[in-house]
């Protein structure tokens, strides 16, 4: 297993009916998103701007239904990082 971040989330099942603003509304409850990006149909990564703010997200939206699908929810690791285009920022 990869480094796990401590700020960024690895969202999936999400469904290409959702939209960003959709995510960014329902992950936002738990605290400021610094970025979110879509990389296919069904994963999303969300970084947070606290470490607190993500834990609180991963406990809080794993298995949120969102447009008919059951979001999980799960820590973002390194591999994740490169699928997505992202530099890896944590040590």
């Amino acid at each position: 297993m990869g480094l796990k971040s401590e700020y960024v989330l690895l969202v999936q099942n999400v469904s290409s009916r959702t939209r960003r603003s959709d995510l960014e509304y329902e992950f936002e409850r738990a605290g400021p998103i610094r970025n979110i990006a879509r990389f296919r149909d069904d994963e999303t990564l969300v970084e947070f701007k606290s470490r607190s703010d993500a834990s609180w997200a991963y406990k809080n939206l794993d298995r949120l239904d969102v447009d008919g699908s059951t979001l999980r929810v799960f820590w973002a690791e390194e591999a994740d990082f490169e699928d997505f285009g992202w530099e890896w920022f944590e040590n």
